[in-house]
């Protein structure tokens, strides 16, 4: 709040001027791809299903970058630049993950 950088991941001080004041703050949703990498092998037992998956890296359109991954599209049609939106993957009642879909 203090100097008006947008403070992501969240953490107890800014990396711009040190301070300890922040607020939550709602954003739009939409960002851009910066890059992303398609896994065609399991490393954890839990991503057994999901072969091949993508992992990309989300600039939204805030500022922070977010590692997460795209849906809804082929992981042949990601490409950098392209505009995505987040949708929430609700695992359980208690815990969502953002995801991102293209526009």
């Amino acid at each position: 709040d203090h100097c008006g950088v947008f403070r992501y991941p969240a953490s107890p001080v800014c990396a711009e001027c040190d301070s300890d004041q922040s607020s939550w703050t709602e954003t739009v949703g939409l960002g851009t791809v910066l890059s992303w990498v398609v896994f065609h092998k399991s490393y954890f037992a839990s991503f057994n299903d999901d072969v091949p998956y993508n992992v990309a890296l989300i600039k939204v359109d805030e500022g922070p970058v977010l590692c997460t991954n795209i849906v809804g599209i082929d992981n042949d049609m990601i490409s950098a630049g392209l505009r995505v939106k987040v949708v929430f993957d609700d695992v359980n009642q208690e815990f969502s993950i953002p995801r991102f879909a293209p526009l």
